[in-house]
């Protein structure tokens, strides 16, 4: 799809680089995008794209510390001058990779009405045409990952700015609740308005997105999508044929790790996100709870954690665990990599470093990495440190194709060496690749 050929240009990034610590993770960006356009911009995680958005609003350099040269000009105003930011909030709508970044209000429906929503018959319809019908005197810190994406993309529409930045708005989200988020974005587009967007999944985006960008390693160039689609489906076959060969299919269940009997569940005043579930889970095992936004697949690992506890049943787990959030900031306790994965086991963890593509990271800030990264490291400091049962949620959100297969062949080196994984995922890759799963809905 093609979008205005003239017209008024509404981004313009001229010769941009970005470097902390010395680390230059944008080298000479140029480019330009017409009114009216919406581009996407993918490549390898870490690779850039989620810094180049933080430019352009404004975030580096004027609250995160960074070497900033180049020019960027949004409408003639430039997001790296703390003189024109605050023109820019009004006209600049950003939707950041981690949807808690963007929710500073305690109910979804108040989400709508600080944008001047007041009738809750609108707060209602809106919410209903995003799949979250009902949801209004919800408390937003309840919403899952896939809810509170929505949300964002939700109140990005309501806005109604001028140039909208979307950090991988459909990573959280099963099939129907992208399609829900891409329809939304396409008003957006029908009505004008400029949009860059940046994912990893390509084949989706074809019918919306006028061109293409791929950055890797800091450099961005334009390519057509079609030659990007076709390289990402050459790899997609090489590794999935690769990683089909990495797993052993037999469950041994003559040890039982953790079992959940007859299970319900339900947050205060709310509905039940689980009624009367039975599982087990056993030694060697990689278990996936794959189902859609809201199913309560979170819940579930946080139940087997020991976080929460059932309002009705019984959980009996004897054995050492971890759960990995699907914000994995939250599971840091150390502020390096080098603390986080390399203190416990050095050698371990330089063999974890290098299996998840982080090493040259070991002594940035964990706050520092993409949220591919933080993920990656996550799983490397919970394999560091020997845990019998590691619970990940959503661990291949914001890879790319390469770093999605590695954290899977990963979990099967561990499963295969007697550890025990359960994810919780709503991307049907895991219903290939793991030896067991159970769709919750």
């Amino acid at each position: 799809m093609r979008g205005p050929q003239g017209g008024k240009v509404a981004i313009e990034v001229d010769d941009l680089t970005v470097c902390f610590n010395d680390v230059c993770v944008l080298k000479n960006v140029s480019f330009s995008i017409k009114e009216g356009e919406t581009v996407l911009i993918t490549g390898p995680s870490g690779s850039g794209k989620t810094t180049l958005l933080r430019s352009l609003i404004g975030v580096i350099p004027n609250l995160m510390e960074a070497y900033v040269d180049g020019k960027v000009s949004i409408y003639g105003y430039s997001p790296l001058s703390k003189r024109d930011v605050k023109s820019l909030t009004t006209l600049v709508t950003y939707v950041p990779q981690e949807p808690w970044d963007s929710i500073v209000t305690p109910y979804v429906w108040t989400e709508l009405a600080v944008l001047g929503v007041k009738s809750l018959n609108e707060v209602h319809d809106y919410l209903k045409g995003m799949g979250l019908g009902g949801y209004e005197r919800r408390l937003t810190y309840t919403l899952s990952a896939g809810e509170a994406q929505r949300l964002n993309a939700l109140t990005a529409f309501v806005r109604g700015s001028k140039v909208f930045l979307f950090d991988e708005p459909i990573s959280h989200l099963d099939m129907k609740n992208k399609i829900q988020v891409m329809e939304a974005i396409k008003i957006i587009k029908s009505r004008g308005g400029t949009s860059i967007i940046i994912d990893h999944d390509l084949e989706l985006w074809l019918g919306i997105v006028d061109r293409c960008f791929y950055i890797d390693n800091g450099v961005l160039s334009e390519t057509p999508c079609s030659e990007l689609l076709s390289k990402y489906e050459r790899l997609k076959k090489d590794l999935s044929w690769a990683l089909s060969k990495s797993l052993t299919r037999n469950v041994s269940k003559d040890t039982k790790l953790c079992e959940l009997i007859n299970i319900y569940f339900k947050y205060l005043g709310d509905n039940y996100v689980i009624k009367n579930l039975s599982v087990s889970v056993y030694e060697g095992e990689f278990l996936t709870l794959i189902g859609p936004s809201g199913s309560g697949k979170t819940t579930l690992l946080k139940l087997i954690a020991g976080l929460l506890r059932p309002t009705k049943g019984r959980v009996k787990c004897g054995c050492k665990r971890v759960l990995i959030p699907e914000n994995p900031i939250l599971f840091f306790t150390e502020p390096t990599v080098r603390d986080e994965v390399l203190k416990p086991n050095e050698s371990l963890g330089y063999e974890l470093l290098r299996k998840f593509n982080l090493v040259g990271k070991e002594d940035l800030g964990i706050i520092w990495l993409s949220s591919g990264e933080k993920r990656r490291a996550a799983i490397a400091s919970a394999m560091v440190r020997g845990y019998k049962l590691i619970l990940i949620d959503e661990p291949t959100v914001g890879l790319d194709l390469r770093n999605k297969y590695e954290v899977i062949r990963a979990i099967h080196e561990m499963v295969s060496e007697g550890g025990s994984v359960v994810v919780a995922s709503h991307d049907p890759m895991f219903k290939e690749f793991s030896m067991r799963y159970i769709e919750l809905r």
